[in-house]
């Protein structure tokens, strides 16, 4: 079987399809993790593939957008601070993720 290669209306379409499903599992396994500490005081293995598959996503995200930002960083222009923050913006975001769950996990521990 020969692939042949998309264009762009496939490439969005895949990746809408891709965005919606990953935002239904991350939504259903938070919501799975939830009720599983709240009914047997622990976070069960819901809880784990949630944040396994998290860091999956934006690990790829960051090495994807590091490739990119490593060539228009040379033409941008602006303090460090900005172009740290616009660098890594993926990882703070992915971290401040990871915080609120511990925090809704400790929250909610008996």
């Amino acid at each position: 079987m020969k692939f042949r290669k998309q264009d762009e209306m496939e490439q969005y379409q895949v990746a809408k399809a891709g965005k919606n499903a990953f935002m239904f599992y991350t939504i259903a396994l938070l919501i799975w993790s939830l009720f599983d500490n709240f009914r047997n005081a622990h976070l069960g293995n819901a809880f784990l593939i949630l944040c396994l598959g998290n860091t999956v996503y934006f690990t790829t995200l960051v090495v994807q957008k590091r490739k990119v930002d490593k060539f228009e960083e040379e033409t941008t222009e602006g303090n460090e601070f900005s172009q740290f923050i616009k660098r890594n913006k993926h990882i703070i975001l992915g971290a401040l993720f990871v915080i609120i769950l511990v925090i809704i996990g400790l929250l909610t521990k008996n």
